[in-house]
């Protein structure tokens, strides 16, 4: 497996944490690869602890059915790690 941690830095807005879309998740899908899971239960530990808002943004050159687009598939994508930590690690999704 690649790099799945880009890049981590701070900005106005607070932590900002940069992940590999193509090693998140599996291609064509909004799923999660399987392999990718221990890192997200590490980043949700640690963002579930912080008392800050979470930023979710997806970004992708490519689309997959049955997403009308790039912009589609990836906001779908983010939806699924929104949905992750709000159900996983019990952020609430005032937080996200």
């Amino acid at each position: 497996m690649r790099k799945v941690v880009l890049d981590i830095s701070t900005d106005d807005l607070g932590v900002r944490v940069v992940l590999a879309g193509p090693e998140l998740f599996a291609k064509d899908s909004t799923q999660f690869r399987p392999a990718i899971l221990s890192v997200l239960q590490k980043m949700g530990t640690i963002l579930g602890k912080l008392n800050k808002k979470v930023m979710i943004e997806g970004h992708s050159q490519e689309k997959a059915a049955p997403y009308n687009n790039e912009w589609e598939f990836a906001a779908a994508r983010a939806i699924t790690m929104v949905r992750y930590l709000s159900k996983v690690h019990k952020i609430d999704g005032n937080r996200l």
